[in-house]
């Protein structure tokens, strides 16, 4: 028996780790960026569901707003009960991820008068009302739906139209549960259009990660009927 071929060579190691790795590095280098589209991929698309439900949301009272006239309580004056929204959004982007506290983004008073067809349910001889309430916070927007005066933020109730006989408070139903957008980069709102023709202008931009990742925008147009307005404050 031949002693001296029973072992490998220092030289003889090195080569064949030197040829492993030639092997197993552009496989583990293909496996890792495979993996990276693949987080990539799900994120984008968890993104858009978040938006689309968001936003068709946001459309749906959004134009019910303009659905029915206001009254007072003597029912004689109409009250004009405009969109409000921050002009920290105003026609420039509002970067959620430097946000320390929650901040008001948007407020409406959503109505619906029985003579109109809409999907809330209808007391009779009156309409419902619901607020909605988007507010911004780190990384984040909220949507929230409220049928009662009490449970809104106290810089808020003065917004809120007159509840009487020709408006009263939607079912518990009507709130449902938040909208949320996640991984929020910036918010933008604008009007685009004038007279008949307007429309509410929502640009999201989304980022996977608070610094680095990929970002996709998506843009929202919500369609204003002609007698509402919108108010910045």
């Amino acid at each position: 028996m031949n002693l001296k071929k029973l072992g490998y060579t220092v030289l003889e190691v090195t080569i064949a780790g030197a040829l492993m790795s030639c092997l197993f590095v552009p496989l583990f280098t293909i496996f890792r960026t495979a993996t990276s589209s693949f987080a990539s991929g799900a994120w984008k698309i968890n993104v858009k569901s978040e938006a689309s439900a968001f936003f068709q949301r946001m459309n749906f009272l959004a134009e019910l707003s303009g659905n029915a006239h206001v009254f007072d309580s003597s029912g004689l004056t109409i009250i004009n009960s405009p969109i409000r929204i921050s002009k920290s959004v105003r026609d420039r982007e509002l970067l959620t991820g430097v946000l320390d506290d929650e901040v008001t983004i948007a407020f409406m008073n959503v109505t619906s008068k029985s003579h109109f067809k809409t999907d809330m349910p209808q007391p009779t001889g009156g309409g419902a009302w619901l607020a909605m309430h988007i507010t911004a916070s780190h990384r984040k927007l909220t949507l929230q739906a409220f049928n009662s005066k009490d449970e809104l933020p106290l810089e808020l109730k003065n917004w809120v139209i007159p509840l009487n006989t020709f408006f009263v408070p939607a079912s518990r139903c009507e709130r449902k549960m938040p909208f949320y957008l996640n991984d929020l980069f910036s918010i933008k709102f604008s009007v685009d259009g004038s007279g008949f023709n307007r429309w509410l202008v929502t640009e999201a931009s989304f980022q996977q990660h608070i610094d680095s990742g990929p970002k996709i925008k998506i843009e929202n147009r919500t369609r204003l009927k002609g007698d509402v307005e919108i108010t910045w404050f």
